[in-house]
């Protein structure tokens, strides 16, 4: 969903556009460990030789992308929220589990990896998912630039994963976001709810925590 972000990178307030994660998602696999993948829309420009292939081995990827995602799930327990670890996947390309601009991007500036997670989070009475991905690139500029596009409206994002079968998400006007860049990696972080009548105010918050998780230090 591409939505007006302010200087952080959130959502500002605009009502009226869906959601970018489709609700009543069944038959749909996204056991733990195994990859989804993400709606290819747009046909990106054509990718530089090598570009849209991630620099490091699979096994390397794999290893990296589980440690951040039991990390952020063991974070945001320590922080208060009962959390649970409901899909991840590694993406075997820079660009194919992202869309628009983003997608076009990335097929033609060289990327380490890109990760993505699903977690389900509660509090109190509010429960939501939260769509997680670490995008590494090859060079700072890249990651800057990276960082400067998806948080800009219009331009794409990397594609959260499906809820697993049965589950289901509120549809809502917009869904949170928050996002960060730390040197050459951008993390980015989408939060819609899962019970009815949850705040803006409260998805954002979610957003927020669950973005300082995902990227506190080791």
């Amino acid at each position: 969903m591409d939505q007006p972000r302010d200087d952080k990178g959130r959502f500002a307030s605009k009502v009226g556009i869906p959601s970018i994660l489709v609700a009543g998602v069944v038959g749909i696999s996204a056991a733990v460990g195994v990859g989804a993948e993400g709606a290819s829309l747009g046909a990106g420009a054509g990718p530089t030789v090598g570009a849209n292939s991630p620099s490091i081995s699979a096994s390397t990827r794999l290893a990296r992308g589980k440690q951040k995602s039991t990390r952020t799930q063991r974070n945001l327990v320590t922080s208060g929220l009962r959390s649970s670890l409901r899909a991840e996947a590694d993406s075997d390309t820079c660009a194919d589990d992202a869309r628009g601009q983003v997608r076009e991007f990335l097929a033609t500036h060289p990327c380490e990896s890109v990760y993505r997670s699903l977690f389900e989070v509660r509090r109190g009475d509010v429960a939501a998912v939260v769509a997680v991905a670490w995008i590494e690139m090859v060079e700072l500029h890249d990651a800057t630039e990276l960082k400067a596009l998806v948080d800009r409206p219009g331009t794409g994002n990397i594609n959260p994963l499906p809820p697993p079968r049965g589950h289901r998400v509120v549809d809502v006007a917009e869904p949170a976001y928050a996002s960060r860049q730390d040197g050459r990696l951008v993390t980015t972080v989408e939060v819609e709810p899962i019970t009815v009548n949850v705040s803006q105010r409260a998805l954002e918050a979610i957003a927020e925590e669950a973005l300082a998780e995902a990227t506190r230090p080791e």
